[in-house]
């Protein structure tokens, strides 16, 4: 293992040593770790070199889910991992008189930090809007990782849910842009936002909804906050007992 991570950094110029450990580390199989997308083998003293043809699609998402971990630590594939959420923004921007912010910081009485929206977008006149809690991970190869996405938007919701009790109840408080009307004058729509995978099951949290930015790109440019809405509360997707 060590003379894969010693190879790397000598074929890579800047790699560090603990960066070419990590890559190795998260090629391998192991505990928690799926053969089906793993390219190295730990056999005892040695290490198993898998072809690559027979995973063509294992180096990136493993290396792309590592640096979205720690998306400061892995330079510039870093960033553009830690900037893909501003996507939404960008979409929900081309909404004609729709403002969009955010990360905006909920915080206590006190002034103690209870947590974070991650994106807000209202139409004044409408007086709607969303909240989304924006989730990003790399896209599943396996079911399994398919269950872990499923899990990660389970937890958004409840995540999210705290902080729209928090708001409700008066125990927490969000500073919006000057311009944006008031929040308790707003019907807001709360959901989880992914990059590409859907999850159509029962949340566990009520009106509470979950959708993904290919799906929402997949049905062309939005016309207004309505028809985001509209999409995020009734998706258009197979419904048992009527489409299978």
């Amino acid at each position: 293992r060590e003379e894969l991570a010693g190879w790397l950094v000598t074929g890579c110029e800047g790699l560090s040593a603990a960066l070419a450990e990590t890559a190795v580390l998260r090629l391998m199989a192991g505990t928690r770790r799926s053969v089906r997308s793993s390219v190295l083998l730990p056999n005892g003293p040695f290490v198993t070199v898998l072809p690559l043809t027979l995973f063509p699609r294992a180096i990136e998402p493993v290396m792309l889910r590592t640096a979205a971990t720690e998306h400061r630590r892995y330079g510039p594939i870093g960033e553009k991992q830690g900037d893909r959420a501003k996507a939404w923004g960008r979409w929900l921007k081309r909404i004609p008189g729709v403002k969009v912010a955010e990360g905006l910081k909920v915080r206590g009485a006190s002034g103690r930090m209870l947590g974070d929206l991650d994106l807000l977008a209202v139409d004044p006149d409408a007086g709607k809007g969303i909240i989304l809690e924006l989730k990003w991970p790399i896209e599943a190869l396996t079911l399994h990782e398919t269950e872990k996405t499923d899990d990660i938007i389970m937890a958004g919701s409840r995540q999210l849910a705290k902080r729209r009790r928090e708001l409700r109840d008066g125990d927490g408080i969000v500073r919006l842009p000057p311009g944006w009307p008031a929040l308790s004058n707003v019907e807001w729509t709360w959901g989880i936002g992914t990059p590409q995978q859907l999850y159509t099951g029962p949340l566990p949290e009520p009106e509470m909804y979950a959708t993904s930015l290919r799906y929402m790109q997949s049905l062309g440019s939005p016309q207004s906050i309505e028809t985001v809405i509209s999409a995020l509360r009734e998706p258009d997707v197979p419904r048992p007992g009527q489409h299978y």
